[in-house]
């Protein structure tokens, strides 16, 4: 017997409503006219130059990417709130002045890119008063801050997909506790389609699956059954591919939404064709997947610990139900849609008693009408109502064919909620077992009072709700309780967070061990020199982490490098304190100070510390203008200060005026 199709208005592609752009703009234009900041270096007539005279200080820290410190910026006005560190701005230059224009004329600019409409993106580590001096070139029409608009999550759709909040699974995902990489859900549908927002082909995630459909007009890839279960179907769509999207989706990518279980291995199981899937092929299907003998003669190298069926036919199946008998005596939970019609019947296998039947609701939390309800039904999840409109708060975010993305609904995207969210339970308890699960959902397990759904409808279990919507939250709680175990995650332990490195050891090795539960895996590396490269290297006891100094290095530098382990949310830092060929302190260096033209950037000017006469500096026989005074210790004397791994000093704006004797200008190195 043939499964009847989906209703095609309930997933297919001509329900899709476009796409949903979330990018806005905030403008910041600057106040005010006129052409102030501009600076002319020459003597204006000036018979009798300035003389500046000071001395040098303090500390010698290496600057950071080239950033001069700024002045305090709490007592400028400016139209932007801009912070002494480098940040992005938006400039729109006024007709006829190009990016590379200013550029030449602000040193704090550094081009990224021209945008369309004739604005460019710099990163700006301007000084409060040259900030201020940009917004008020009179060849500029607008300065703002490439603001970094919040969500509540990275994933661009992710905010807008309320489905999943109903599930309360992004609370997990932040938590980043449970091993969901532990677990295993079986998608029994029309196999996978990859996608930009799916793992990669060749990721751990994915557990081998298969194609069981026997039919070959039904499969067309041309064979019957084979070890390939790839969605051969129309390039716009895939319904297997739409329905791991929404389990497995890639959290924390820039791309669409995420899964309900995002980072849970996936098994593709294909079962439907062109005409559906046939009852033997499906009974196939759910026997691999649960690691019992099948026509395949294969079993997965990892059974499913959930097995994910949006398919279903109104007519009972005594194969079928012995088939899911024996895969949910193999430890196996099965989850089902109830059906599309709108009608009280529950589709098999959903309605069957040992799997759980998941109907759908809309935004409201209010059963959609199309979701079929009645004796079997066991729980609800959001599954939208396009008939009311096509806007985001009506449909089910899906991923499309082509690394698109659409929306959809129907019973067939309610059920994977579940399935994701009971993917978390079971990553808190492993030992839960399918009748564990069951007591749970009613409300009558014996080794917890904690409720793990949220009644909807009538009071009670009903055949419009049954037991209502499952909360991940309460869920994992719950299997803490049964199970009387409390996640023990892994903890790193460094055998030391702080490095030195020199020119007698430009390499360095630190240890990590594991001391707490699980398996300790490093995710991600982080740090922002190219002056240092690290590597981490797996040995019997964790890792071995290695870092080295580039031979180019020369000066004095903190590097700091954070370490991001799987399941620990916040990052574990070491620093890599690097000295080659540096000096010792302020007091025995040789500073260099020069007076930049504040407009241009250009050095008109430039002194040297005397450190035999506690490094006093002079400038003699300066012209009039405004000027930036900057320090450092020029350590590869190509007459560039505050470069990389460089000391630097506090960077000063000063006014000379002619015949102006400006005495103890005082720099401190930082």
């Amino acid at each position: 017997m043939n499964f009847p199709k989906k209703k095609k208005k309930r997933l297919s592609p001509h329900r899709f409503s476009g796409f949903l752009f979330l990018s806005v703009l905030l403008v910041l234009s600057a106040c005010g006219g006129g052409g102030g900041g501009g600076n002319s270096a020459d003597s204006g007539g000036c018979d009798t130059p300035a003389y500046l005279t000071g001395s040098v200080g303090g500390g010698l820290t290496p600057a950071v990417n080239g950033t001069v410190p700024g002045d305090s910026l709490q007592a400028l006005s400016s139209t932007v709130n801009v912070s002494p560190d480098a940040v992005e701005i938006i400039v729109q230059p006024q007709l006829g002045v190009s990016c590379a224009d200013l550029t030449a004329r602000y040193r704090g600019l550094t081009f990224k890119k021209e945008m369309r409409g004739g604005f460019c993106l710099f990163k700006s580590t301007l000084s409060g008063e040259d900030f201020l001096f940009l917004e008020n070139d009179s060849d500029v029409k607008s300065v703002e801050i490439n603001q970094q608009l919040q969500s509540l999550a990275i994933d661009p759709y992710a905010s807008i997909d309320w489905a999943m909040t109903q599930t309360d699974a992004p609370y997990f995902l932040d938590l980043g506790t449970y091993p969901i990489e532990d677990v295993v859900i079986a998608v029994l549908d029309s196999g996978i389609r990859y996608h930009e927002d799916l793992p990669a082909p060749e990721s751990s995630l994915w557990v081998q699956g298969y194609d069981f459909i026997s039919d070959v007009d039904s499969a067309g890839d041309g064979d019957g059954p084979d070890s390939d279960p790839t969605d051969v179907g129309t390039e716009i769509f895939s319904h297997g591919g739409s329905i791991t999207g929404i389990i497995a989706g890639i959290r924390d990518n820039g791309l669409g939404s995420f899964g309900v279980a995002a980072g849970v291995k996936i098994m593709p199981v294909r079962v439907s064709g062109t005409d559906g899937g046939t009852i033997s092929d499906i009974v196939e299907g759910l026997r691999y997947a649960a690691g019992l003998p099948n026509d395949s003669d294969t079993i997965p190298p990892l059974k499913a610990d959930i097995i994910n069926i949006s398919l279903g036919t109104d007519s009972f199946s005594t194969v079928l139900q012995t088939a899911i008998a024996a895969v949910r005596d193999n430890g196996v939970i099965v989850v089902a849609s109830t059906g599309n019609d709108g009608v009280d019947k529950v589709s098999y296998p959903a309605a069957f008693d040992n799997v759980i039947g998941v109907g759908a609701t809309d935004v409201s939390n209010v059963r959609a009408p199309y979701s079929n309800y009645g004796e079997g039904i066991t729980l609800v999840a959001g599954g939208g109502n396009l008939d009311v409109g096509t806007t985001w708060d009506n449909g089910k975010f899906l991923l499309m064919g082509a690394d698109q993305y659409g929306l959809g609904d129907g019973t067939s995207v309610a059920a994977p909620l579940v399935a994701g969210s009971l993917g978390w339970v079971k990553a808190a308890c492993p030992d839960l077992t399918p009748l564990d699960i069951d007591k749970l959902i009613a409300g009558i397990h014996p080794d917890t009072s904690i409720m793990v759904t949220s009644d909807q409808g009538a009071a009670g279990y009903d055949f419009y709700y049954g037991y209502g919507l499952l909360s991940t939250d309460d869920g994992v709680a719950a299997a803490e309780e049964v199970c009387n175990v409390a996640y023990n995650p892994p903890q790193p332990s460094l055998s030391t967070t702080s490095l030195a490195l020199s020119s007698e050891a430009m390499s360095g090795t630190i240890e990590i061990t594991n001391i707490g539960g699980g398996e300790l895996v490093i995710s991600d590396l982080m740090y922002d020199t190219s002056l240092l490269t690290v590597e981490t290297v797996e040995n019997d006891s964790g890792y071995l982490l290695t870092a080295t100094l580039s031979p180019d290095f020369f000066g004095q530098m903190d590097m700091p490098v954070d370490l991001y382990f799987s399941g620990i949310s916040d990052p574990v830092r070491v620093t890599f304190e690097a000295s080659v060929g540096a000096y010792a302190n302020v007091t025995t260096a040789i500073v260099t100070l020069q007076l930049q033209d504040a407009e241009t950037g250009a050095v008109q000017f430039s002194a040297y510390s005397d450190p035999s006469r506690e490094q006093t500096y002079k400038f003699a026989a300066v012209t009039p203008g405004t000027y930036d005074l900057i320090a450092g210790v020029d350590l590869n004397s190509n007459a560039i200060l505050c470069e990389e791994g460089e000391p630097c000093g506090e960077e000063t704006a000063i006014v000379v005026e002619c015949g102006d004797v400006i005495a103890s200008v005082n720099v401190e190195m930082l």
